[in-house]
């Protein structure tokens, strides 16, 4: 860790579970300050469908988690802006993150020339939103207002 290093996370933190918290808690222990940028419900459905959790609650789950610093809405996947803003020196994926969301939005994270350093974490349980949303397709229609 460097001192005063801020690191960024970010993702849709919809059905909020426990490897959210792993992935977030491995992302505050390397840095100093923890800025996270929680997706909007219109980047959430352009990158893999309608959250089942509207963004105002998504934000203040995660606001909840007292080890972060600052938690903000994320409109896009351009993080460049996000980076200058913040004043971030590294980011945090969980995974094949960066893969999944080439996939899901049909573009890469465009980090290129943002001098911020891509630190991927490792998952330390198996419970995640994918395997969630898997059990409950076809389970009703959905209760969120998202």
């Amino acid at each position: 860790m460097t001192a005063g290093s801020t690191g960024y996370v970010f993702g849709g933190f919809d059905l909020f579970n426990i490897g959210h918290v792993d992935f977030l808690r491995q992302g505050a222990e390397r840095c100093d300050r923890l800025v996270v940028g929680v997706a909007t419900d219109d980047l959430m459905e352009l990158c893999g469908g309608r959250p089942f959790v509207p963004q105002t609650e998504r934000l203040e789950i995660v606001s909840a988690l007292r080890w972060l610093d600052h938690v903000r809405p994320l409109e896009r996947l351009d993080l460049r802006a996000e980076i200058e803003a913040v004043g971030v020196d590294t980011v945090f994926l969980p995974g094949a993150f960066p893969d999944a969301v080439q996939r899901a939005c049909g573009a890469p994270l465009q980090l290129a020339g943002s001098g911020a350093r891509l630190v991927v974490l490792r998952a330390d349980r198996r419970t995640a939103s994918v395997a969630v949303r898997a059990a409950l397709e076809g389970a009703g229609e959905r209760s969120s207002v998202a």
